[in-house]
């Protein structure tokens, strides 16, 4: 039966906010990443491919009524949905056809470990899905981290919620299990939590449990009611009120995109089947191509994602031969120039210094060539708990043609970290792969829960590591790697050197006019004199090592200094910063990366006093400033305090 706990004095009104967190992902996209990711955590043999199968189908109400009921009389889980505290989200569907999704898998665990949720930071796979909100049960070596599968599932339900069945390999118990995900609601009178579950109550001496039904004459009739088979270990998920938009198109799609590169190098197989058609496809490596080619022929889908991906996978199987075998354009064991001896202040850097000039020069010439390049990388960190780890991750580069976004792919443990940029021209295809279990688990600390992108603050928020330098290498790596074998680390910097601390008024009062447009020029008049060129300090930088940062502040005779070259306030000030390069001073401003801060968001810019100043525009490393007062102080703090930092300011006159 269903249960949905009453609200007490002491609750909040509350509703989960995960799913927010795939806001920018579609219905499918979300679903098959998810699902599919907890598949290949969950494989039993390493050596055996999952498999996992997406089903449509429609069943009646009458079919799902009896696995809807709530044990109160006459009340049944279409009570809760019909609530008016739902609003616009509010709806009955007694007596109607419900449009459902299946997901099975094959070659997996189940849901293992514990049953009693009573233990939550057990690491039980079984807890970890059906009780725990945010909190994973996943170990060493898994893809996922933050407990919002079945936030996924329910999202795609109109009823938001759905059914499942797990047999697991290790006591091969089968259980029957529930889960909706609504919001604080009332029914006759009742107030209710924001979501239910469906098992059985136990009362186990003073104490009362909810626990999963594993009576085995419900499961198969569970089962049998929606032609399922769970003869093997795995999981079986039913989920109602799937909407049209989630089709077979879209799931194929959605994984095709999402995972070629486990499909490919044999460990996963997918099978999506249209129960209404009879319709099936199996997508596995040997087929993905001919897959991808019928999925193209959809108008419906963007040519450019079908585009791209049959890119990726032409890739991807040069990757594999070139990893497997004696190829001279792969290059494996680098490890990067290490400066400092202490956790807080180790730098990695990658000058071309660490190759052979030899291997330098084929790796080169390869990739002008177009061929594909190559190499792995060994990073060491550590612990908190003072454990040292080695981790391994390769990097791959293609030069082509230019494509209209960035098309490169950053994987670990076969998941597509979607949206982490590789700073790369589009006319360059770059793979990063970290499958290393010591570098996945490292990396998988900075990754929020839809997994597309890596963050520093997440990763040091986490407080596992003791240096978040092995991160910062990896994000730049594609950037750094690039310059090297394009030659562009050789180039001169046409930046200019200016000095650190301080900078000085140094344009003459008088400009001159520009020229307007069509306007013809003016005969050439007899030159006049120009006051001399002041360089006399008016803006000081004044460094903060408590909190890193600096404050510009005014010298103390700016007033004069001012009077002198016939300037007064308001005045606009740009500042540019950047990171010191390991490559010297005059790369620093090349090497600048978003990773490394942008001002007006990792990096805050405060005024004082009120009234002083006001900031005109701020993107990247570089903010504006307008001045309206002699006395003022600008802040920027929140830098790393274990790297050096140039700040260039200048008035702009």
């Amino acid at each position: 039966m269903w249960s949905f706990p009453k609200a007490g004095p002491e609750h909040s009104n509350s509703s989960s906010k995960l799913n927010e967190f795939f806001n920018d992902q579609d219905a499918s996209t979300a679903l098959v990443r998810e699902t599919v990711q907890n598949s290949l955590d969950a494989a039993l043999d390493k050596n055996e491919p999952v498999r996992v199968r997406f089903s449509l189908a429609s069943f009646p109400w009458d079919a799902l009524e009896p696995f809807l009921r709530t044990g109160r009389a006459g009340e049944s889980l279409d009570n809760h949905l019909s609530s008016d505290d739902l609003g616009k989200f509010a709806g009955s569907f007694t007596g109607k056809e419900l449009r459902c999704l299946i997901i099975e898998d094959e070659g997996t665990k189940g849901l293992i470990g514990e049953t009693d949720k009573n233990n939550a930071l057990s690491g039980s796979n079984f807890v970890g899905f059906w009780w725990n909100d945010g909190i994973s049960g996943k170990g060493k070596g898994s893809s996922g981290s933050h407990g919002v599968g079945k936030t996924t599932l329910t999202r795609i339900s109109a009823m938001s919620m759905f059914l499942a069945v797990t047999k697991r390999s290790t006591d091969e118990k089968r259980y029957l299990l529930g889960f909706a995900n609504l919001p604080y609601h009332r029914v006759n009178g009742n107030s209710y939590l924001g979501y239910g579950r469906f098992g059985r109550s136990v009362q186990e001496g003073s104490d009362k449990k909810f626990m999963p039904i594993e009576d085995v004459v419900k499961v198969d009739e569970f089962l049998s009611e929606f032609s399922l088979k769970r003869d093997e270990s795995g999981l079986s998920v039913l989920i109602p009120g799937v909407p049209k938009s989630v089709d077979s198109s879209g799931l194929l799609l959605a994984t095709v995109r999402d995972y070629y590169w486990p499909i490919l190098k044999g460990d996963l197989i997918v099978e999506v089947v249209d129960r209404h058609s009879g319709e099936a496809t199996t997508i596995k490596a040997e087929n993905l191509a001919e897959v991808i080619s019928n999925i193209s022929q959809q108008e419906e889908w963007s040519q450019k994602a079908v585009s791209d991906t049959e890119h990726r996978v032409e890739v991807v199987r040069e990757i594999l031969k070139l990893r497997t075998g004696r190829n001279p354009n792969w290059f494996a064991g680098n490890e990067p120039l290490m400066n400092g001896d202490g956790h807080l202040d180790i730098k990695e850097a990658l000058p071309k210094e660490c190759f052979s000039s030899a291997n330098l020069e084929q790796m080169r010439s390869a990739f002008e060539n177009g061929q594909l390049v190559g190499l792995s990388f060994s990073l060491k960190f550590e612990t908190v708990g003072g454990e040292k780890q080695i981790g391994m991750v390769e990097l791959y580069f293609k030069k082509g043609e230019e494509r209209r976004d960035d098309n490169s792919q950053f994987i670990r443990n076969q998941i597509i970290i979607s949206r982490q940029p590789s700073y790369v021209p589009k006319n360059v295809t770059c793979f990063l792969i970290a499958e290393d279990q010591e570098m996945s688990d490292y990396l998988k600390e900075a990754e929020e829960p839809a997994h597309t992108r890596w963050f520093l603050n997440r990763f040091n928020e986490h407080k596992s590591f003791k240096s978040d330098w092995s991160l910062r290498f990896v994000m730049s790596l594609p950037r750094q790697m690039y310059r090297i074998l394009s030659r562009e680390d050789e180039d001169e910097s046409t930046y200019e050197n200016f000095a650190d601390d301080i900078f000085s008024v140094s344009e003459p009062a008088g400009t001159g006019a520009k020229k307007k447009r069509g306007e013809k020029p003016k005969q050439t008049k007899p030159p006049i004199d120009l006051p001399p060129v002041k360089r006399q300090p008016a803006i000081r930088i004044e460094r903060d090592t408590d909190d890193p940062g600096f404050d510009l502040l005014p010298v103390g005779n700016i007033n004069e200094l001012f009077a002198e070259e016939e300037i007064s306030f308001p005045i606009k000030v740009s500042v540019k910063a950047a990171y010191v390069s390991a490559l010297g001073k005059s790369r620093s401003w090349r090497d600048y990366s978003k990773i490394d801060f942008e001002f007006g968001k990792t990096i805050p810019i405060d005024i004082s006093p009120k009234g002083s100043a006001k900031v005109l525009e701020a993107a990247k490393n570089t903010f504006t400033i307008e001045l309206l007062q002699p006395d003022f102080r600008v802040s920027a703090k929140g830098f790393d305090g274990n790297r050096d930092l140039l700040v260039h300011p200048r008035i702009k006159l």
